[in-house]
C-alpha cells in the first residue's frame, strides 16, 4: 500500500530524529502514513518500494502494462482493483480472480454474472474489431 515517510524513529521507544533526515529512507524504525491516513511503524524504510509511474496508482486492468512489475506493484494493483469491486485482472492471457465472498453488482444493480453481461461479452469478443482493453476483464471472455 502506498505510504509517506512521516519520521524516522531513533529507537524502539519512539523518539524522533532531526527534521533534515525525516523524508529519507533509513534502516531503522520509521513512522509512515498510508493514503487512508493510518499511521504504521515499520522496521526498515529502505525496504519500501517507490511507486514511480502513474499506472502504479490507478490499478490498471492488465498488470503486464505496469512500468515496473514487482511483487509490490502487482499486489498494490490487485488491492486497488479489489477495493473498487473489480475482482478480475489480466496478466496478459491469464485471468487473475480474487474471490470477494459476496455478489458483485454493476452500477445499475445488475450482477456481473447476469445473462445480459455474458451476452454482451460474447458478442463483443466475437466481433472482428474487438480490442481487449475495451471492456473490463471477466471470465466471460475466456474460451
Amino acid at each position: 500500500m502506498p505510504c509517506t515517510i512521516i519520521k524516522p524513529l531513533d529507537d524502539e521507544s519512539g523518539t524522533t530524529t532531526n527534521a533534515a533526515q525525516q523524508q529519507q529512507p533509513v534502516a531503522r524504525p520509521t513512522l509512515v502514513k498510508t493514503l487512508d491516513g493510518t499511521l504504521h511503524k515499520i522496521r526498515d524504510s529502505t525496504k519500501l518500494i517507490p511507486l514511480t509511474a502513474p499506472d502504479d496508482y490507478v490499478g490498471i486492468s492488465d498488470v503486464l502494462h505496469l512500468a515496473h512489475i514487482t511483487e509490490a506493484s502487482l499486489l498494490h494493483t490487485l488491492r486497488l482493483r479489489y477495493k473498487r469491486d473489480e475482482i478480475y485482472t489480466n496478466a496478459g492471457p491469464i485471468l487473475i480472480s480474487i474471490n470477494p465472498y459476496r455478489n458483485i453488482t454493476l452500477g445499475h444493480a445488475e450482477s456481473i454474472y447476469s445473462e445480459n453481461q455474458m451476452l454482451l461479452y460474447r458478442t463483443k469478443s466475437a466481433s472482428s474489431t474487438y480490442r481487449e482493453d475495451e471492456m473490463p476483464p471477466r471470465a466471460h471472455l475466456r474460451t
